[in-house]
């Protein structure tokens, strides 16, 4: 048998100290607030979305949308070492995402949307400018799992098996194909609904490159598809 001292051991294997230093401290922000989602820019600045409370489940299970009591947010922006608090105190949406529009604009969107009949459907992603004034909103469909958006403001939204299959109202739900994109106006662009070599009953993740390309990781066979002017790709992780 052959030994490996613990001196070779240190030389095949070279300890890298890599130092690390905070962008940013939300420590007395946390003392109150509650997490809700974070979102990288497109100039790597980071938007925080906190809450003073969580609007409770119905029935114990199931999230609301729209609430009768108004909730309050606050939305961090981290850019360039400075901090800036944006406070949106009366809100009735129950939000769980945030993610950059452009420069000048930030979304938030609720994972659930009622759909009552034609004539109202619950838009449930909302825009804000950086000073918390309302700007415009539409409808992104029911049972968001993730919401991404490219630097160019497309949106794409990966669903889980509710937004797949139908509930809250939705007979034939936008989200069924799995993943779906739009404008930032709300306008969809594209979806795998055309898409028949796999279907998605619940995107598990979702990201974008740098070359315009929308990776998303769903659970039939733990696939990893990659989506690009409208052609998607498939890939199979091995272990």
């Amino acid at each position: 048998m052959t030994s490996i001292h613990e001196g070779q051991l240190n030389m095949m294997k070279p300890i890298l100290n890599i130092p690390v230093t905070p962008i940013a401290n939300l420590h007395e922000e946390l003392k109150q607030l509650i997490p809700r989602s974070i979102a990288i820019g497109h100039h790597n600045d980071v938007f925080v979305l906190l809450a003073e409370e969580i609007p409770p489940l119905i029935n114990g299970s199931f999230p609301s949308t729209v609430t009768e009591k108004s909730y309050s947010y606050h939305v961090v922006h981290l850019k360039d070492g400075k901090k800036n608090v944006i406070q949106l105190p009366e809100e009735t949406w129950n939000y769980h995402f945030i993610q950059p529009i452009d420069d000048e604009h930030f979304m938030l969107v609720c994972a659930r949307s009622y759909y009552h009949d034609a004539q109202n459907i619950e838009e449930n992603a909302r825009v804000y400018d950086l000073n918390g004034r309302f700007i415009r909103s539409f409808c992104l469909g029911d049972g968001i799992e993730h919401v991404y958006v490219t630097r160019n403001q497309e949106i794409w939204t990966g669903y889980f098996d509710e937004g797949v299959f139908g509930n809250y109202g939705w007979e034939k739900p936008v989200g069924r194909s799995g993943l779906v994109g739009w404008d930032s106006m709300g306008r969809k662009l594209d979806s795998l609904e055309e898409d028949k070599e796999y279907h998605i009953f619940e995107c598990l993740a979702l990201n974008g490159d740098s070359n315009g390309g929308i990776w998303f990781f769903f659970s039939i066979e733990s696939k990893i598809g990659m989506r690009k002017e409208g052609q998607s790709v498939y890939y199979s992780p091995k272990i």
